[in-house]
């Protein structure tokens, strides 16, 4: 799957795994996807939680393609020995 941010906030290279999750949200009333992109820097995990609301799936070139209207953007450092 592709990722079509309008806000391009992600200023670090590739992240090791991303990891995909999707919930109600009662205010939105649709389905709000959150990804979790963990990359290495240095001694840390950094964790961006990335809220995408009003989103659309199409399809270009037999390829999924996610649409995002809203980005939100939430950093956590996590520490290895915790990890």
């Amino acid at each position: 799957m592709f990722l079509f941010l309008e806000q391009q906030s992600l200023y670090m290279s590739s992240p090791l795994f991303v990891k995909v999750k999707e919930h109600f949200c009662k205010q939105e009333r649709s389905f709000v996807s959150s990804l979790c992109f963990y990359f290495w820097n240095t001694n840390q995990f950094i964790v961006h939680h990335v809220y995408l609301l009003k989103q659309m799936n199409i399809f270009v070139d037999n390829k999924e393609v996610l649409l995002v209207k809203k980005v939100f953007f939430v950093v956590k450092k996590i520490n290895l020995t915790n990890f």
